[in-house]
């Protein structure tokens, strides 16, 4: 958990009906994303890694950013990029946002611990206690409910 680029595997596969980009959690909150599905095990990135990046929102409002993780501390990571006139106080309550099939809307993230506006003038850092000790983990939940296959074909499209 004190690497950089940290993974975990899950025994469940293909044959479970496990597929890349579903999101991993448990009943405390996230806990990363299906990298690659093999039959029978899959790959999960989870937060504890520098490329992982996920929407999140404080809770009961729309103003979202990214939950990054910088290394080091395996008890917190940072959500970048929220707007400067975001509400938001240590204490908050942060969550997934649901604009994408990898998590539901409002699977907890964390708590917030520390609100400090980056130099741009434009947007908020805020250090995040995470919502899941990912130094004793045992039983998750893969998000199996995805997008419409539609959606995806149209994004195809646009070459995003």
């Amino acid at each position: 958990v004190r690497k950089d680029d940290n993974y975990m595997t899950i025994d469940k596969g293909r044959r479970d009906g496990i597929a890349q980009a579903m999101g991993v959690f448990n009943s405390e909150g996230v806990i990363g994303v299906v990298m690659v599905t093999g039959n029978r095990y899959s790959v999960v990135m989870p937060v504890l890694n520098g490329r992982t990046s996920i929407s999140c929102k404080k809770l009961g409002t729309d103003n979202f950013g990214f939950l990054e993780w910088g290394g080091g501390d395996p008890y917190k990571a940072q959500v970048k990029d929220m707007p400067y006139h975001s509400d938001i106080s240590v204490g908050d309550t942060i969550v997934t946002t649901g604009f994408s099939s990898v998590f539901p809307e409002n699977i907890p993230v964390g708590r917030v611990s520390e609100v400090e506006r980056m130099k741009n003038g434009y947007t908020l850092r805020v250090e995040v206690d995470l919502a899941v000790d990912m130094t004793d983990l045992g039983w998750v939940y893969v998000n199996t409910l995805t997008r419409d296959p539609e959606i995806d074909g149209l994004y195809k499209q646009t070459d995003m």
